[in-house]
């Protein structure tokens, strides 16, 4: 996107699993959306790695799985202070996952069903405009919401 304007009806301000989750839904639903990443491809996070069985369950349902993009299994929680080491076993099954992979399919999957994503987009600001919004991107172009 140079030195353009366009409009959307939805627009999404980053693709992590909230914004890739919500593009998703919207383009699942028929929506016309676009959503915004800032990095240009897949990156490592440094949190998050931690799928509840609730987390598992709403991935499965959006149609992805987490054991096919190489989740493993966690059984116990560890917690370490000094020299001292705590164990126990989780009451429920859990996965663990990288945010580079998750992230990646989930934003991947959102574009399948339709949503516009671009990557490498930087919003500068967002400004009302009557009854809508602009968002002014680093690139000098311009979407109207």
């Amino acid at each position: 996107m140079t030195q353009a304007q366009r409009s959307t009806e939805h627009l999404i301000i980053g693709g992590g699993l909230a914004g890739s989750m919500l593009g998703l839904r919207l383009a699942s639903a028929g929506k016309e959306v676009t959503l915004l990443e800032k990095e240009r491809g897949p990156h490592h996070k440094v949190c998050g790695e931690f799928l509840s069985r609730e987390a598992v369950d709403y991935l499965l349902g959006a149609g992805l799985d987490p054991l096919t993009l190489g989740a493993v299994s966690i059984r116990v929680v560890r917690l370490a202070v000094r020299r001292t080491v705590v164990e126990a076993e989780l009451p429920f099954p859990a996965l663990s996952l990288s945010r580079h992979a998750l992230d990646e399919a989930l934003l991947a999957h959102a574009e399948h069903a339709g949503c516009n994503a671009h990557r490498g987009a930087i919003v500068e600001n967002l400004t009302p405009n009557l009854n809508s919004w602009e968002a002014h991107l680093r690139d000098l172009s311009l979407i109207h919401i």
